[in-house]
């Protein structure tokens, strides 16, 4: 589903400007996510439900996961190489 990248190939700059780059990217997910919940909370108040008041906070979910298992593979690698 999500493509596997290799940071053992990036220099520590490019670590870092990777990383400055998935947080920026985490902050507009988690927003988007935010508003979605209040959306679906909202249709749920109106009762007028529907699947995609209950997918798009999902696939923030999980996007934002897959965001913080990067986020954790850049700092290790970072890690790494100052080692």
């Amino acid at each position: 589903m999500f493509e596997k990248k290799d940071y053992s190939k990036l220099t520590q700059e490019e670590l870092k400007l990777e990383e400055i780059k998935l947080k920026k990217t985490q902050k507009t997910i988690s927003i988007i996510a935010s508003l979605s919940v209040g959306i679906t909370l909202y249709a749920i108040f109106k009762q007028n439900v529907s699947f995609i008041h209950c997918a798009l906070p999902l696939g923030c979910g999980m996007y934002l996961g897959k965001i913080g298992e990067d986020i954790k593979a850049i700092q290790k690698e970072m890690n790494n190489k100052k080692s």
